[in-house]
């Protein structure tokens, strides 16, 4: 059985290509997403957006998009390295957490990023911190679930096709 593996040095170059993707492609498509779509949507159900609860930036079309492209790239392109975008999200929140502010004001960004109603000029710092955030853990999950589903259609393909290939004539015993 022949396995296809990567470099190293390609995987981190590869890696370095789904984390722009991730944190600006992803958040874009969602910001859009959520614009365009959700006042249709909810028009055609006779629902008004402002009856809604604000989720802020853990709407899931916000980052249900990161999942779907991590999956959809990922079956793709089968990169090992995909699932690891969301360590650098996590270390993007700690560095803007840590270089932000000190102290009593670190808690207070805090609250201010994870809070789902946007107030006190948080809105900026959801949009530009906590959004991608969210977006490369689930960029990452779906990267993951891409790869296992592309590596199962991988061995069923070539099961089926040991299976065809090897004609067996009546008489000869089955290999195990």
């Amino acid at each position: 059985m022949h396995t296809h593996r990567r470099s190293m040095g390609k995987e981190i170059w590869c890696l370095f290509i789904h984390i722009p993707i991730a944190f600006v492609g992803s958040t874009c498509i969602g910001l859009v997403l959520n614009a365009v779509l959700l006042g249709p949507i909810f028009g055609i159900f006779g629902v008004h957006p402002n009856q809604l609860p604000d989720l802020g930036p853990f709407n899931p079309l916000l980052w249900g998009c990161s999942l779907f492209l991590g999956l959809l790239i990922n079956y793709r392109t089968r990169h090992r390295s995909a699932y690891w975008v969301g360590g650098f999200g996590v270390c993007y929140l700690v560095a803007v957490l840590f270089f932000s502010a000190s102290g009593i004001e670190r808690s207070l960004d805090f609250r201010l990023l994870f809070s789902p109603v946007c107030k006190d000029g948080g809105c900026l710092g959801q949009m530009l911190v906590t959004l991608p955030f969210l977006n490369s853990i689930a960029y990452s999950m779906g990267a993951w679930f891409g790869l296992r589903f592309a590596q199962e259609d991988r061995g069923a393909g070539a099961r089926s096709s040991r299976q065809s290939s090897e004609v067996r004539t009546p008489w000869q015993p089955r290999k195990k």
